[in-house]
């Protein structure tokens, strides 16, 4: 269970970064691969997330090869991951890399991009590789398996928005490749979430989801902006409402944090008996192939 040091205080988070991100790299996977093969569950996240927002950069040494190297844990079944410095070659390699050991639900949730200027269009460049790469595969093993991937924009947590007229030109692209990918593969649906869409214009992209026709729809419709995605036929395309105005100041974001037993209020897991997200899981032994 985590508890913000007094109950959020802005002033108790450090000016400063106080671990160095980059020793989650590559290594560190392969590492983690190798002397604990039975992990289920895999999570890098960012705590502060909206007090740094303007400070947020990737884990430049986590690239496909630490991606790679997670496909060795064959009984992963949920992936969290704070932004890291993947393509979208590297991520569809990733999906058809995971084990046949293993037939139940897989999630991935991987975040690309960053505030640095460098860094502003990487979700853009890795989503339009990743369907580039995907219309075409010649062989899809990922499209018969059940798994759910949200790719996040973690320039979304920033405030950055894209030109207009770059950004009418990219959404034409998008629409584009999804239709083929849908047209190939079936069993796969996608899923856009944009920020102040009109026409083809938007500000910006939350997230790009893949998913199959296999997966346990009760586990992906619980996502923000996915609770429709029962009814997906092939593409969705969902628009979301700008919570934080570009002006809100940092202390307004801990307003939240007001109520001193606001923690108590929570579904929180305080490590008793069988967690939510197992229990989403683990309902029988089905799932593995002996």
């Amino acid at each position: 269970m985590y508890i913000p040091p007094d109950m959020g205080d802005v002033y108790d988070f450090p000016e400063e970064e106080m671990v160095n991100q980059n020793i989650f790299d590559d290594h560190f996977c392969e590492t983690l691969a190798l002397e604990c093969p039975f992990i289920s569950h895999f999570v890098i996240q960012e705590m502060g997330e909206y007090f740094n927002r303007e400070e947020l950069k990737p884990i430049v040494t986590f690239t496909d090869r630490g991606l790679m190297a997670l496909t060795k844990l064959k009984f992963l079944r949920s992936l969290q991951l704070r932004s890291i410095n993947c393509t979208g070659k590297g991520v569809l390699e990733f999906l058809n890399a995971q084990s046949k050991e293993f037939t139940g639900n897989r999630t991935f949730e991987i975040t690309v991009g960053g505030s640095p200027v460098d860094s502003r269009l990487t979700f853009y460049d890795v989503v339009k590789e990743l369907l580039v790469q995907l219309a075409e595969a010649s062989d899809l093993p990922c499209a018969s398996r059940k798994f759910a991937l949200r790719l996040e924009n973690w320039s979304y947590n920033s405030r950055f928005s894209v030109d207009p007229a770059w950004s009418e030109a990219y959404f034409r692209d998008l629409n584009t490749l999804m239709n083929r990918v849908k047209d190939m593969y079936p069993s796969l649906r996608q899923h856009v979430v944009t920020m102040d869409r009109s026409g083809d214009s938007f500000s910006r992209i939350a997230e790009f989801g893949l998913y199959s026709v296999h997966m346990q729809r009760e586990i992906y419709c619980c996502w923000e902006d996915w609770e429709e995605e029962g009814k997906n036929e092939g593409i969705t395309i969902v628009d979301r409402e700008d919570l934080l105005d570009d002006d809100r100041n940092i202390e307004d974001d801990v307003s939240g944090y007001e109520d001193e037993n606001w923690y108590l209020d929570g579904d929180f897991y305080d490590g008793e008996g069988e967690s939510d997200i197992d229990s989403e899981y683990f309902e029988d032994d089905s799932d593995f192939e002996m």
